[in-house]
């Protein structure tokens, strides 16, 4: 069975880098990405994310003048089936704080695991090694599933 299947059913946190991989195409990383994303488009997996997904892929793209891109990444995180932008509510924000006292995170990394807890999620999927294991959400690292494959 492979990484993707195991998550059947189940609801998954990104982080902002596997939309950046996924949508940009990265040569690497999107043939591990492509079954995650069409799990999430036939309904067997769910995904969240926090609205700080959403501030940190559009600078790029804004900066280069990329509308088109700005469009397609506004159009996956705000107009796709079995993806959820979460806002920072002030679970989202109590949570982030207790994290911040916890571990050595920066706030915005804080927000991204703090909505996964929040959003029930049973994964977080990220590729920053510099974030801590939780009790509650296994944070999966995009290098090491593509190391496993």
């Amino acid at each position: 069975m492979g990484w993707v299947e195991a998550l059947d059913g189940r609801v998954i946190a990104l982080d902002t880098a596997p939309f950046i991989y996924y949508l940009e195409e990265h040569d690497v990383y999107l043939p591990l990405l492509d079954p995650l994303f069409a799990s999430v488009t036939d309904g067997t997996v769910r995904v969240i994310t926090s609205t700080v997904t959403l501030l940190e892929v559009l600078v790029a793209p804004r900066r280069r003048g990329d509308d088109d891109l700005v469009d397609r990444y506004r159009q996956m995180l705000l107009d796709t089936r079995g993806v959820e932008v979460h806002p920072v509510s002030e679970a989202v924000a109590e949570t982030a704080a207790q994290l911040r006292a916890e571990h050595t995170v920066r706030t915005p990394d804080a927000i991204q695991l703090a909505t996964a807890v929040c959003g029930h999620a049973s994964h977080f999927l990220t590729n920053d090694r510099r974030l801590p294991s939780l009790s509650n959400v296994e944070v999966l690292l995009v290098d090491d599933l593509l190391l496993a494959e």
